[in-house]
């Protein structure tokens, strides 16, 4: 192995394992986000369904 193909080995693997930690930070982003996007999805489920109670309840009010 040339000291040129030595480098350019290296060079890869450092790409890689680079690559490979900038994949998992963002894994971890897109986690992230995902749960307080459900959490702030199942607040908004629960304040829809508050609100359509009261309403049935004004509709059905004598």
């Amino acid at each position: 192995m040339t000291c040129s193909t030595h480098l350019s080995a290296s060079s890869s693997n450092n790409l890689e394992s680079e690559l490979h930690n900038h994949l998992e930070s963002i894994r971890v982003t897109v986690r992230s986000y995902q749960q307080h996007l459900e959490e702030a999805l199942e607040k908004l489920r629960d304040s829809n369904v508050a609100f359509l109670k009261s309403c049935r309840r004004i509709i059905a009010a004598p």
